[in-house]
């Protein structure tokens, strides 16, 4: 699973990188109607959907998983704060996945609206997290880093939140020799049955430090060719762990 991400360039003549949230979101509200609108159709029909059906080398593949964004905590809008809108949110998506039994949650960048966020947008993530982990302690939470978050914040709890199996990605970090730090980034997704069915690339939001062009021909353009460089690697890194 990869956030989908473009190249544009600006007035200014220099390049920016977007993640295209809405392009995957409404997607996500595609298959999602279409998801049950089938299944009114099969529920008519008395067709039901075996999840026992699929499973690869032994191993139950039938996942609900549910893909979310831009939460932008904290945001205010003309000095007033929105916090009764995100906690109304929170609590829906809460019970969304309570009540639907979901597997894996996604959040794909931007949980908060900005770098520094304030005390109140922390007690509210920290409070759903805190609720999903009673709640559902067999639920896969996979975030990632947003361009309106801080890298280096949203890692700052990482060790601690991956001991409860919730996994938060705010920036990527390289080994001692400039080597990309895959490990952190490839996730496992479990089953209802606590089989490994999946893995998550959790890339985030990549920032022109983040990428490596040393190596780069004169005609490459070194942002799009940085970018396909690095998820270049991390997909190898995938594929590796699968043979």
């Amino acid at each position: 699973l990869f956030p989908y991400t473009t190249l544009f360039r600006s007035h200014h003549g220099c390049y920016k990188s977007l993640v295209v949230h809405l392009a995957v979101n409404l997607i996500a509200l595609v298959s999602f109607c279409l998801k049950f609108s089938c299944s009114a159709a099969w529920a008519k029909h008395k067709v039901r959907y075996n999840p026992n059906k699929c499973f690869h080398n032994g191993i139950s593949t039938a996942m609900k998983i549910l893909h979310t964004s831009d939460w932008h905590l904290g945001h205010q809008l003309h000095g007033y704060n929105r916090d009764f809108e995100h906690q109304a949110f929170l609590d829906w998506l809460a019970q969304t996945l309570e009540q639907e039994q979901v597997d894996a949650l996604l959040v794909a960048g931007d949980i908060f609206d900005t770098a520094n966020p304030p005390a109140s947008a922390w007690r509210m993530l920290y409070r759903f997290l805190a609720r999903m982990a009673k709640s559902m302690p067999e639920l896969n939470v996979v975030m990632i880093g947003g361009n309106h978050d801080s890298p280096s914040k949203l890692d700052a709890p990482h060790e601690l939140l991956r001991a409860f199996d919730l996994h938060i990605v705010g920036g990527i970090h390289r080994q001692a020799d400039g080597e990309l730090d895959t490990e952190r980034m490839l996730v496992p997704l479990t089953n209802k049955t606590g089989e490994q069915a999946a893995w998550v690339l959790a890339v985030p939001f990549l920032r022109s430090a983040d990428l490596r062009t040393e190596d780069l021909d004169e005609e490459d353009d070194r942002l799009i060719k940085g970018v396909e460089t690095l998820y270049g690697e991390v997909t190898a890194a995938a594929r590796q762990i699968q043979t």
